[in-house]
């Protein structure tokens, strides 16, 4: 509102920043997720990634990769698990992409992995092409006998 700026710009030192590097089409891996939410060594889990056009042009031909790897290993202990291509992300909307974590892929062993999916071909605004996620594998699940609880 043009009343707000009139009382802002003489009490501040105010700067305008164009981020957006005049309307460059940005595309950006938004939402990141696993299917389970306690995965477990050894059994088959799922990752979705959301990818979003934030410009005016359709994307054709888009380049996803899954990387996985333990969290003590950092960026570097990331190994490619799995390229994926979307066969088109239109301007101004999602898509959204599963990958199986099975066979080969699957946690092997408990404690803390990351899971990320990056955009193979960076854009112009490079921050936002990849999203990452620390996950807590764990080696089992402990059940206690209900005939116990009340012991």
């Amino acid at each position: 509102a043009p009343e707000v700026w009139g009382r802002v710009v003489p009490k501040a030192d105010v700067a305008v920043v164009d981020v957006a590097a005049a309307d460059a089409d940005n595309l950006a891996v938004t939402a990141l997720s696993l299917a389970d939410p306690l995965p477990l060594v050894d059994a088959p889990a799922a990752v979705t990634a959301t990818v979003q056009n934030f410009g005016r042009s359709d994307k054709p031909g888009v380049r996803l990769e899954l990387a996985v790897g333990k969290a003590a290993g950092g960026e570097a202990g990331l190994m490619p698990v799995e390229q994926r291509v979307l066969e088109s992300v239109p301007a101004g909307q999602r898509v959204t992409v599963t990958f199986a974590l099975d066979g080969a892929a699957r946690f092997r062993d408990p404690g803390v992995h990351l899971v990320r999916v990056r955009l193979v071909e960076p854009d112009a605004l490079p921050a936002d092409d990849s999203r990452a996620l620390a996950v807590p594998v764990r080696a089992g699940l402990s059940a206690v006998p209900y005939s116990t609880w009340g012991a």
